[in-house]
């Protein structure tokens, strides 16, 4: 069992874009998002998933558009263990 304490260990890149997604408390769009990485966007989709199973990722939709949005860490402690 992992303690409360237990910090997740992220990729560079993971932990860069949690930063960023961190920075925009209203979620940043798909193509802010592109904006920001440029051509390191093509590497974020192993980053997205990492942070989306440790819960600390949101994806939604605003109209037709793909939205990511950070989980402070606090919220995605109450959430661990929970399946």
């Amino acid at each position: 069992l992992r303690s409360r304490t237990h910090k997740m260990q992220l990729s560079a890149i993971a932990d860069e874009l949690l930063r960023v997604l961190l920075a925009h408390e209203d979620g940043i769009s798909d193509d802010q998002l592109r904006a920001v990485f440029n051509e390191r966007y093509e590497q974020l989709a192993p980053a997205i998933n990492d942070l989306l199973g440790h819960n600390r990722l949101q994806l939604f939709t605003q109209g037709s558009t793909l939205v990511y949005k950070a989980i402070k860490e606090e919220i995605a402690q109450k959430f661990e263990g929970l399946g």
